[in-house]
């Protein structure tokens, strides 16, 4: 029970280690990182000894999962911007107001 929270821990750092970053790293290194992990762990999982270099790579992947998931939210949140057609355009918007505020006795609702 006690790796569980290091895994946790692991992948939770993995999210944090992000934010240090001077440039945001491209999800294809990421995900060639985390194949080759997962290429390592399957060759010792093949085996029934090394179970510290199972638990120490199984806690690396956890770590590159989670920055590979922040990497792909931040790359979402990066993407959604104005595309280049509309910018500096000037939109028009017509509005029509009914009321901007209903008077009552002891009251102004908006």
């Amino acid at each position: 029970m006690r790796t569980y929270w290091v895994f946790l821990a692991a992948s939770c750092s993995g999210i944090a280690c992000v934010q240090l970053f001077p440039a945001l790293p491209s999800l294809k290194s990421v995900f060639i990182i985390i194949g080759l992990l997962l290429s390592g762990y399957g060759c010792l999982c093949a085996s029934r000894s090394y179970a510290v270099a199972k638990a120490f790579l199984y806690g690396l992947l956890c770590f590159v999962l989670g920055l590979g998931y922040s990497v792909y939210r931040a790359q979402l949140r990066l993407d959604d911007a104005l595309s280049v057609v509309h910018e500096n355009r000037v939109s028009r918007l017509l509005v029509q107001v009914n009321e901007l505020a209903l008077y009552g006795p002891d009251y102004i609702q908006f």
